[in-house]
């Protein structure tokens, strides 16, 4: 009887290790589909560290989830764009709310990643019918080319100053 529950708690194990491992492998993957290039990142040269004490006390391992934590985001913020501009199509405006989005346009809305995030923020602009909007959101590192800090995201691009 102990040996199938060690031999139960051995394989439990192992699929948690290999969920987290593709968790990882997920995410850069993608940063290397959607660059086309691997990226290689000095942490110590970016002036948003340097300039942050927070920041600059963190581990490399924080740090390397900090930047895993920033790639979600712009996954997270694409997918949505994507849903939006779906919706859009279909029905000339845009949503008063990203759960009108729901099952036809995307599964599920993403949530930010935490530690170190601020929620998504959604706001329709102008009135109806909505003809943009704008999506907020915070890297805590920067990634991509888009520096640490608050973005918005619109129909226009992804980081829109």
């Amino acid at each position: 009887m102990n040996k199938k529950i060690i031999l139960i708690v051995i394989i439990i194990v192992v699929l948690i290790g290999l969920g987290v491992g593709g968790y990882f492998v997920f995410f850069t993957k993608k940063v290397n589909n959607t660059n086309s290039q691997t990226v290689n990142v000095n942490f110590s040269s970016n002036s948003f560290i340097n300039n942050n004490p927070a920041l600059a006390n963190m581990s490399e391992a924080e740090k390397s989830q900090a930047l895993l934590r920033d790639q979600k985001r712009l996954f997270d913020i694409r997918q949505l764009r994507v849903a939006l501009a779906a919706y859009y199509k279909d029905n000339e405006s845009y949503p008063e709310q990203l759960t009108y989005l729901l099952t036809k346009y995307i599964q599920a809305i993403p949530g930010n990643p935490n530690p170190g995030g601020i929620n998504y923020s959604y706001t329709p602009i102008g009135t109806e019918p909505y003809k943009f909007y704008e999506l907020s959101y915070v890297l805590e590192l920067g990634t991509e080319g888009i520096e640490a800090g608050i973005h918005s995201a619109t129909p226009n691009g992804l980081a829109q100053p």
